[in-house]
């Protein structure tokens, strides 16, 4: 992200404060909850349980929304560069909405 390498959906660059918030909600909430497994290891399962427990400490849940969205980013480059098939940050039951997403 801080190369331009990686951007948003619309191409665009990643702003210096998402990049920030991604890196802070990675190595405080998410390798944590995640990161014995290799990348391709991961089940949609995995994450929703992480999102369950994140949620189950009390913060908004558009916050534990926040804290998984970079690694969504990194699933769907893992995907575009041909690395994973599945991404098991799609189609869980969201925190913020109890809906897929």
């Amino acid at each position: 992200m801080r190369s331009g390498n990686v951007r948003t959906r619309s191409r665009e660059l990643y702003r210096p404060r998402t990049i920030r918030g991604y890196e802070r909600g990675l190595g405080d909430r998410v390798l944590p909850g995640l990161g014995s497994k290799r990348l391709g290891d991961h089940q949609r399962r995995d994450v929703q349980r992480l999102a369950d427990e994140l949620l189950g400490e009390g913060p908004e849940p558009s916050m534990v929304r926040n804290v998984l969205m970079p690694l969504g980013v990194i699933y769907r480059r893992a995907i575009e560069d041909g690395g994973l098939a599945v991404n098991p940050t799609g189609h869980f039951r969201h925190p913020a909405c109890q809906s897929p997403t």
